[in-house]
């Protein structure tokens, strides 16, 4: 099977557990996978749901220690075990893990993500019984035409999508020799699912630095929606900081 396929698939498996809701569920255990593979953070498969989300805890934690400045934007793939219904969706999501271990998806994750939105595609047709949309992020990629004789310091792209715009730009500056890690991304999507699917794709796509918070992918609405970012990543990250001695 080609990558459109394989997302075919694994929509349909979600869709046959739990029908068109919850995207969030299929979508942070897939990503999941992503992370575990760039992390190397080894797998073992459980058909025990507790062992299930423990597996899935312990990626997450070793990815917001990587990537700190991006874990408040990927907080709608960690927060669902503690829904009012977790029992229920904790059980299926552990059975739609091992379907995606049968059907090859694992097996295959690395070829399935490489250059392409394969998590954007997911997404995509997860959502196409409720939401029509008329890009389908594992269509073609367009290259974007970066000017060759100016410096490539910081890219903002609004909207950015499920990363999939990104694709373009990355082709451009490989051409140019450049690493994207080197580059400060200005980002904004207002949809929270498709802004924590970029999250997961460019900490994958190694656009975005363990070394420095060089991506910033806003939410707000607002027209100073990177001032507005900047003061939501910044009360993020003093979140993650242990209280000082005494208090």
């Amino acid at each position: 099977m080609n990558a459109s396929d394989f997302a075919d698939a694994i929509a349909d498996q979600w869709h046959d557990l739990y029908g068109p809701s919850r995207l969030e569920v299929p979508m942070s255990v897939l990503a999941t996978a992503i992370l575990r593979q760039h992390l190397v953070i080894s797998d073992e498969e459980t058909s025990e749901p507790h062992d299930f989300l423990v597996g899935q805890q312990r990626v997450w934690e070793a990815a917001t220690q990587r990537w700190p400045y991006l874990h408040h934007r990927w907080e709608c793939f960690t927060h669902w075990p503690t829904w009012p219904d977790h029992h229920r969706i904790t059980h299926a999501a552990t059975v739609f893990a091992l379907r995606l271990r049968t059907m090859g998806v694992i097996e295959h994750l690395t070829t399935l993500t490489h250059g392409r939105d394969f998590l954007g595609g997911v997404l995509y047709r997860l959502r196409e019984p409720m939401v029509i949309s008329s890009v389908d992020p594992l269509g073609a990629t367009r290259t974007a035409p970066l000017r060759q004789d100016m410096p490539v310091q910081t890219l903002t792209l609004d909207p950015v999508g499920t990363g999939h715009r990104v694709l373009g730009v990355l082709t451009a500056l490989g051409a140019l020799g450049i690493n994207p890690a080197t580059v400060t991304w200005r980002l904004r999507e207002i949809d929270e699912l498709s802004a924590a699917t970029a999250c997961v794709n460019l900490a994958s796509w190694q656009v975005a630095d363990p070394n420095r918070a060089n991506v910033l992918v806003s939410t707000s609405e607002d027209d100073d929606w990177i001032q507005a970012e900047q003061e939501a990543r910044a009360e993020a990250l003093r979140a993650l900081l242990p209280p000082a001695f005494g208090f």
